[in-house]
């Protein structure tokens, strides 16, 4: 089956970093024809541009992980620019807040943050974001779609057609590979996999 990955760091290749690591896109990648298009900590406008960039008319499934209305815009990342893994990442405030002492532009990312952002128009700037997507996936009726959240009580795509929150997998197997552990990392290949055979019936 050929697959698109798109989203953020839940779904990314975190091996382009970490050599000696493997996690449940890689292993989807040895059973499968695997696109992988996912960065690290990017927020939903640069998922939306990572799946307006393919062509979908050669992918049988796509899963996408959204990402979070926390994080502000950013085209070169003041402290991960460098990174193989982070290097495409917008801004989050606990990131740029450790960093904040010994980089300027870090510490005018945390100025921003605490003086000017809005939680309300990120939120909406990421659901429009999300209802793009879905509109640019609505006329690939081909194409079986799988949408990954992770929220607790901050933020929820209520409009996706269905969706796995992986809130739960993660406050159970935290780990150092797409955010969780060996398990957690299995668990979810399982879930994928499970679907994967559903809609090959």
């Amino acid at each position: 089956m050929n697959i698109l990955l798109c989203g953020d760091s839940f779904v990314s290749d975190w091996s382009v970093k970490y050599k000696d690591q493997s996690g449940w896109c890689k292993w989807l990648a040895k059973d499968h024809n695997v696109v992988n298009l996912a960065q690290a900590g990017v927020g939903e406008y640069k998922i939306m541009k990572q799946v307006l960039s393919a062509d979908l008319d050669k992918f049988d499934a796509i899963i996408i992980s959204h990402g979070s209305p926390n994080r502000v815009y950013s085209t070169v990342h003041p402290i991960h620019e460098n990174d193989p893994l982070h290097k495409d990442a917008d801004l989050i405030y606990a990131d740029i807040k450790e960093h904040a002492e010994t980089n300027f532009d870090a510490e005018t990312g945390v100025r921003y943050y605490e003086r000017y952002f809005d939680f309300d128009h990120y939120r909406d700037i990421s659901n429009l974001c999300c209802m793009e997507i879905l509109n640019h996936l609505g006329p690939y009726t081909h194409l079986n779609q799988f949408h990954i959240e992770n929220f607790a009580n901050q933020h929820k795509y209520d409009f996706l057609p269905s969706s796995y929150n992986i809130n739960e997998l993660l406050t159970k197997h935290y780990g150092t590979f797409c955010h969780m552990d060996q398990e957690g990392n299995q668990k979810l290949y399982k879930i994928i996999t499970n679907w994967i055979e559903s809609i090959k019936e």
